[in-house]
């Protein structure tokens, strides 16, 4: 059945060419229009052998391929016959439905954070409201254009099957790609068009090394080099635009979108980059009058669907703040309609069919449909506290609550992380993180109603918030497990200086979980928290130093670490200091010290502490005692007055606390 369909898609496609006018047939018809729409088809299946991607592939064949604008490229015997190969090819490798709907959820979940943070970071005080919308909606871009940028990210989030293109599929493209460029060399001898409409293969490889360039500076320097290869391509215009736009150069991104407005031809129905250079324009340049800002909207709506719902909501917001209300609430409409988006969407048109925009209203509205909240208010007030840095304030409510609701996680959450910034409070804040784990596993729920809240925050550069939330990423409380999104907000929190976010870093760099695994880049990490008091990173950095992973081996620094760690009541880094001890690894031989150690880590709940213990008293397998009973006894008192001091100071704390 699906094969049967490619024919007949391919069929109709052939059919649909063969109606279409000769251009011996139509004197008016400019050639330029098949030059350009055969360009279009190069470039396109460059982008996708060059991506390797289903993904590309499937946008470009909604986007490019299949959106030809039949109606106003003459027919040619040849081209019919290659674009119908073309069609039946990309057919074999697209995506199924199934696979569009997962890749267009998660892209469009990453576009709606976007706009959280957006709307976290420049919320004016003044200005006028057609620049407000025009500012909020522009972080967002259809899949076709925003997935090249975000490509890296959305891959990690899928089963490589879904994105991968096989060899055969590349084979074939690379095949058609050869035959398109042959037949566009044909074409120019046919009509003598100027050799500007060629495009070789050396072209398409730049193009996609200056597309590729992660350094915006540096593409924008690459561009003009590409010029005279494509100055007859419409869409060179607009990246090269977007790129100077990017990097702040406005008059040189005008002067582009000027040059792909005189290059550009109607060869697709529906022209994605007409609607990016019209945005752009409406963004960057602030001297459009409105008459001129319409036609730009104009362009807009000529050329988006009722499914576009990012576009929708930019050009329906501007078009209202503009004063043209009927098409601004028609636009945003068509997002709740056709279910293309129906969370952001109906609190715009909410506030626009009240006839007035109440903007304090509004703001609060919209941010509760993306913050998506379902917390008790005391909840949000606790962490709106502790992200705040007001600590008193957040110690008090948390106390309150969790003698309210005992069994509430996050109280007990920020409680924790709030002792281990105080001296001495890193042992109660161990416990009291053991709890926690212990009711984020059994009632996790809430943090998947404040992971977006937490977003907000984020956004702002808070990197309490920026911490938790890769807590939440990190461990799926309350969802699934997110390692990459916990690495991007660890790596932020970690900049800024919070030792449990470097700890947390280092550890899935280590890892290789939501980063490449990089030994070297984990030992940094952990030696900036380490050095801050990090319990955990000095045990981790200490067993580094063991193993010589990320650092050269030495024992004598492992131990020194170990005892770092040890000494705040790490359970972990007491039981590995034992066991140097028993060894005389990086510090002298003494089964005393050894089994002291040893021994608070079991009283601390260290599991693995037996074969050690064991091995010195001489039981089960081990026939002879390395210790004395007698000294045996005496390590254990030492450790029990070890155990007793630090939970003592842990209790004093609390008392100083509550007073």
């Amino acid at each position: 059945m699906k094969w049967f369909i490619r024919r007949i898609s391919a069929a109709l496609a052939a059919l649909w060419l063969c109606v279409v006018p000769t251009a011996s047939a139509a004197d008016d018809y400019d050639p330029v229009n098949t030059a350009v729409a055969l360009n279009m088809a190069v470039v396109s299946v460059k982008h996708m052998t060059a991506s390797r991607d289903r993904i590309v592939l499937d946008q470009e064949y909604r986007s490019i391929i299949n959106n030809l604008s039949l109606g106003d490229i003459a027919s040619d015997d040849e081209i019919v016959k290659l674009y119908s190969r073309l069609l039946d090819t990309i057919n074999t490798y697209r995506l199924t439905e199934e696979e569009s709907k997962v890749f267009q959820g998660v892209y469009d979940t990453q576009q709606r954070h976007a706009l959280i943070s957006s709307l976290s970071k420049m919320w004016p005080v003044g200005g006028d409201l057609d620049s407000f919308f025009a500012s909020l909606f522009s972080g967002g871009i259809t899949a076709y254009f925003g997935y090249r940028s975000e490509m890296a990210e959305i891959r990690n989030t899928m089963d490589q099957k879904m994105w991968s293109l096989k060899k055969e599929a590349l084979t074939a493209l690379n095949d058609l790609q050869k035959e398109l460029l042959a037949d566009s060399w044909a074409l120019l001898r046919k009509y003598r068009l100027p050799d500007a409409y060629r495009i070789s293969q050396e072209d398409l490889d730049y193009l996609e090394q200056t597309l590729a360039q992660p350094d915006k500076h540096k593409a924008l320097l690459m561009f003009p080099a590409l010029k005279k290869s494509f100055s007859a391509y419409p869409p060179f215009w607009y990246y090269y635009g977007e790129a100077a736009g990017r990097c702040g150069d406005v008059k040189t991104a005008l002067a582009c979108f000027d040059e792909f407005d005189r290059q550009w031809r109607r060869v697709l129905r529906r022209d994605p980059y007409r609607v990016q250079t019209a945005k752009q324009r409406i963004l960057l340049d602030k001297s459009l009058p409105p008459s001129r800002l319409k036609e730009l909207l104009a362009e807009i709506r000529e050329n988006i669907g009722p499914r576009d719902w990012l576009d929708n909501l930019f050009c329906g917001t501007v078009s209202w703040a503009l004063g043209d209300r009927k098409a601004g609430m028609t636009a945003v409409r068509n997002n709740v309609l056709f279910e293309a988006e129906t969370q952001i969407s109906p609190v715009v048109l909410e506030s626009m069919e009240s006839g007035d925009f109440d903007m304090t209203h509004f703001r609060r509205g919209f941010w509760r449909v993306l913050a998506n909240v379902n917390a008790p208010v005391e909840t949000l007030d606790l962490l709106t506290a502790w992200f705040n840095h007001e600590d008193g304030a957040a110690r008090r409510m948390a106390a309150e609550l969790q003698r309210l609701h005992p069994g509430a996680p996050v109280p007990c959450y920020v409680e924790a992380q709030l002792r281990r910034g105080v001296p001495q409070g890193r042992v109660r804040a161990g416990a009291l993180l053991a709890r926690h784990e212990d009711l984020a596993r059994r009632d996790g729920k809430i943090y998947a109603a404040l992971a977006n809240f937490c977003r907000v925050y984020a956004g702002q550069g808070r990197e309490r918030a920026q911490f938790l939330l890769g807590q939440i990423c990190e461990n799926g409380w309350g969802g699934e497990k997110e390692p990459f999104e916990a690495a991007k907000w660890y790596r932020l929190a970690a900049e800024q200086g919070s030792d449990a976010a470097q700890e947390r870093y280092a550890s899935l760099c280590e890892r290789g979980a939501g980063v490449k695994k990089d030994a070297d880049e984990a030992a940094r990490w952990y030696l900036r928290a380490a050095r801050q008091g990090n319990e955990r990173a000095q045990f981790s950095l200490g067993a580094c130093y063991r193993a010589g992973r990320g650092v050269g081996q030495n024992l004598a620094e492992a131990a020194s670490w170990f005892l770092k760690s040890a000494r705040q009541n790490y359970a972990p880094a007491q039981k590995a200091l034992g066991e140097l001890y028993s060894k005389g690894a990086g510090v002298p031989r003494d089964d005393e010290e050894a089994y002291k150690w040893a021994w608070l880590a079991r009283l601390n709940g260290a599991v693995g502490t037996a074969p050690l213990i064991n091995r010195l008293e001489g039981r089960g397998m081990f026939r002879s005692a390395r210790l004395s009973a007698k000294k045996c006894e005496r390590a254990r008192e030492a450790a029990q007055k070890l155990f007793e001091q630090m939970n003592a100071s842990s209790s004093a704390d609390d008392e100083t606390e509550n007073r």
